[in-house]
């Protein structure tokens, strides 16, 4: 079986960034929830939705004497508790349920498409050596446009949370930094 977030978005989930995705055929459903919990398991505020390192962590956030401010970002892409505890049920949803049937409602799980994919692994056909130039640099942008303004409002939310006083000049320097720490991550 494949990677499901693999299976929908394989630019994204490609060997140069996310090799066991790409590279690696899980023999079955349980093998594909390991993975799952292993390299998609995200830990996420529900309310500020910023992504937090571990579940202790987390919940440090969350017991807070200062309360986080309500962001609409959309959630982040991954396993959250919620999905981990539907996954980690073993009832079938029906009776002789196959295994590709299993892995299709892990599928749906994770994402609200109406396609579904086919379950099985595919050996990868990329190559970076293969790209032109002007193809990487347009996968390039695309990546770019996608992620620096939501690393960018996260690190600017995170800031105004934590400078909620007059600060305005101070700010204003914080800002162009925020800026280029986003462009040399991305």
């Amino acid at each position: 079986f494949a990677c499901p977030y693999r299976k929908y978005d394989p630019r994204k989930y490609c060997v140069q960034n996310w090799r066991p995705c790409a590279l690696t055929p899980l023999e079955n459903v349980a093998r594909v929830k390991a993975h799952l919990y292993r390299h998609h398991r995200i830990f996420q505020c529900k309310r500020c939705k910023h992504l937090f390192l571990n579940q202790s962590v987390l919940d440090e956030h969350i017991l807070a004497l200062e309360g986080c401010i309500p962001n609409r970002i959309n959630l982040a892409e991954g396993v959250t508790a919620e999905i981990e505890k539907k996954l980690r049920s073993r009832k079938k949803t029906y009776p002789y349920q196959t295994e590709a049937d299993r892995w299709e409602e892990i599928y749906r799980m994770l994402f609200s498409t109406p396609i579904i994919p086919s379950p099985f692994f595919e050996p990868v056909e990329e190559s970076v050596s293969q790209l032109s130039d002007s193809t990487k640099l347009a996968e390039f942008e695309e990546y770019t446009q996608n992620e620096l303004p939501r690393l960018f409002w996260a690190a600017l939310e995170e800031v105004v949370t934590k400078e909620m006083q007059p600060v305005e000049e101070r700010l204003r320097t914080q800002l162009m930094d925020m800026i280029q720490n986003c462009q040399h991550q991305v």
